[in-house]
């Protein structure tokens, strides 16, 4: 490992973090396990049975159902791509209704939750951090939603009756 080595949650700014790693209380809320992560960080290994830390998720093979929380800066539409073509799990992401990426989002998957308040994150040192600017949302292809409860809005988009 260089000393340069970015984590994908890690942004390049000074002083800017792009670090949102997903919080136990999202995974736990399936009731399936995801086989794999692929853009973990060390301090988020609950999220999968394996998962591509030191290894470019991006250029990796997929496989399975996946959990994906993307880096959300610039390349977080190569990442969405990549989930739509693998055709099978969840990504979170923030609900910027207005953006081209959730746009397609919404076109390519089977369900969206929109999860109530802001989730609280945690950070690179694996603490609750700083509120974000904006809500979240699960998208799902190819498998179950969570049981969400009340912990947000799922709405079920691309179904058979719709095709």
């Amino acid at each position: 490992m260089t000393d340069n080595f970015q984590y994908p949650h890690t942004g390049s700014g000074e002083g800017y973090s792009n670090t949102w790693l997903t919080p136990k209380y999202i995974i736990d809320m399936f009731d399936y396990e995801f086989d794999l992560d692929p853009c973990a960080h060390p301090k988020s290994l609950y999220t999968a049975r394996e998962h591509y830390v030191f290894t470019g998720g991006l250029t990796n093979k997929w496989y399975g159902k996946v959990y994906c929380n993307p880096p959300y800066g610039k390349e977080l539409g190569l990442w969405v791509s990549k989930f739509l073509n693998h055709r099978s799990g969840v990504l979170l992401c923030f609900a910027r209704t207005d953006t081209l990426t959730l746009q397609q989002l919404l076109r390519c998957c089977d369900w969206v939750i929109f999860l109530k308040g802001r989730v609280k994150f945690l950070n690179s040192e694996g603490q609750v951090g700083d509120r974000p600017n904006a809500p979240s949302v699960l998208f799902g292809i190819n498998c179950e939603p969570p049981n969400i409860g009340e912990e947000g809005t799922l709405i079920r988009i691309n179904t058979e009756e719709d095709l």
